[in-house]
């Protein structure tokens, strides 16, 4: 399945984990450094945190998307949008 921008503007939309990721998790993992302050001792130190980041959806103005999953289409910001004519489905 493919989408096609119909406005004049970039389309952006980040596609929540529990809208779209009901079979397959499209998220990505990535790790953060986060600063730690020990209160005792007065030492602050860096520590990795992983973290899990939601799948983001960029479409250029009059453009068409590469081949996309089915369940994109799942995400209530992508049902508004094809609502809206904002974006098509293209097969």
């Amino acid at each position: 399945m493919k989408l096609k921008n119909f406005t004049k503007r970039l389309f952006v939309v980040t596609l929540p984990h529990d809208e779209v990721c009901a079979e397959q998790c499209y998220c990505t993992n990535t790790q953060h450094l986060q600063s730690v302050h020990n209160p005792k001792t007065g030492d602050v130190g860096i520590r990795q945190v992983d973290m899990r980041v939601p799948v983001s959806l960029h479409v250029l103005v009059k453009a068409e998307t590469e081949e996309l999953p089915e369940a994109f289409l799942n995400a209530q910001a992508i049902k508004s949008a094809l609502a809206n004519g904002y974006l098509r489905k293209v097969e």
